[in-house]
């Protein structure tokens, strides 16, 4: 039997929770991109100190985000499963390497900024014809789902 630390116990209910957001199969990947970094912009405002963050619409929005990747990342022919398992294996690792403080730390500011490099990059990606240097599609698709989940967790004071 595998004994889940808290952590993973938390990321899991959260990474596979509120996975039913209706998004139209007709939405070009180019307009559903376009529409994560104004979605991403509801959770925050400018403002002359830098930036508030607008808590009423952060759990909405980390939670749409997480579907619009997911749905673009199924269009790739996983399942919802499938993906959402290759979400929660990363995530893991990646806990391991870092850690939770560095979340802890700068909290929801830390998320909105990660997403924010993360859908930029992706729209990048989509608007280039050549070949991309480093990481997928699919690693930068999956690192949204991861963050906006720690988006929600972090909304919720889940984050241990």
């Amino acid at each position: 039997m595998i004994i889940l630390s808290e952590w993973e116990q938390i990321f899991r209910e959260y990474l596979f929770s509120n996975l039913d957001v209706p998004i139209p199969d007709n939405q070009s990947e180019a307009s559903l991109i376009m529409q994560m970094g104004k979605i991403l912009e509801t959770t925050y405002f400018k403002t002359s100190d830098g930036i508030e963050i607008n808590f009423k619409e952060c759990e909405r929005s980390f939670n749409l985000l997480k579907n619009a990747a997911l749905f673009i990342l199924k269009g790739s022919g996983m399942s919802t499963h499938s993906a959402i398992d290759l979400c929660y294996q990363i995530g893991i690792k990646k806990n391991s390497d870092y850690g939770s403080e560095n979340i802890k730390k700068l909290g929801i500011i830390g998320i909105v900024v990660r997403l924010s490099d993360k859908i930029s990059r992706l729209s990048n990606l989509y608007c280039r014809s050549d070949s991309v240097n480093y990481e997928k599609t699919s690693d930068t698709l999956i690192d949204i789902i991861n963050y906006a989940t720690y988006g929600e967790m972090l909304c919720n004071s889940a984050w241990p």
